[in-house]
């Protein structure tokens, strides 16, 4: 997808790339628990599981490509969660943890006190 925005003969044209703030909560990217919006040049920063990982390294690769005299300003970065679509048609895969504890919640009238601890 990068090599396609570079070849394309429009200057306006970008990439964004959909990430997760997994590519960061393995490091020391946070303050008082809250997630710094920066990129990361540590891998170690990445929650150790493959899907985090691989959100890292795509990230890596987007700001090398940004960094580029032809891409500079042409390839983003959005860490945005989950993605459903809009509220009529959207679907989200209830399979997963966070839909399963949101739809739980609307069952049980109440969300668990996770009280987790960041290692």
């Amino acid at each position: 997808m990068i090599d396609f925005v570079r070849s394309s003969p429009s200057a306006s044209s970008r990439f964004y790339f959909c990430s997760s703030i997994a590519s960061v909560l393995g490091g020391s990217a946070s303050i008082d628990g809250q997630v710094t919006e920066v990129p990361s040049d540590d891998p170690a920063a990445a929650s150790p599981i493959g899907y985090a990982q691989s959100k890292w390294v795509v990230e890596k690769v987007c700001r090398m490509a940004d960094e580029t005299a032809d891409l500079h300003g042409r390839i983003g970065i959005l860490r945005i969660g989950q993605l459903c679509g809009d509220t009529h048609a959207g679907y989200w895969n209830e399979k997963e943890g966070w839909p399963l504890l949101i739809r739980t919640s609307q069952t049980t009238g109440t969300l668990p006190d996770l009280a987790e601890v960041r290692p």
